[in-house]
Formats: C-alpha cells, structure tokens, sequence
C-alpha cells in the first residue's frame, strides 16, 4: 500500500541517514507517474518512490523582439 507522503521532503534512509534526488524518470507504463530514486548520504543504498505528475501549465514560448 502506498501512503500519501509530501513530495517535498526528502525520505531518510532505513539507516537513519539523510537522502538526495538522485534523478527522475518517466514510469515505464502510466504516463501519468515518475519515479524519483534518492540516494543516501551515509550508506549509499538507494530508494525508488512512484510519483503522480502534477499537471503544471507550462508557459508558451518567449518571442524574439525584432
């Protein structure tokens, strides 16, 4: 089961230790999900977390002035 979780706040490891972002993919089937994969900073082990998109608005492209 998959518990709701702040996608702004880094997991700890199972060690105790502090994790980063390693990197961010697409999910492989649900174009609707990511996966971030965090690494630890004490141990090295690493974590994968299936993530929904947001849908951002993304803004159109800037003009060149002529």
């Amino acid at each position: 089961m998959e518990l709701p979780r702040n996608p702004f706040l880094l997991p700890l490891c199972q060690c105790g230790g502090t994790t980063r972002l390693s990197h961010v993919e697409p999910h492989a089937t649900d174009e609707g999900k990511s996966l971030r994969t965090y690494v630890c900073q004490t141990c090295g082990s690493l974590q994968t977390h299936v993530v929904v998109r947001s849908n951002v608005p993304t803004m159109p492209p800037l003009r060149a002035a002529l």
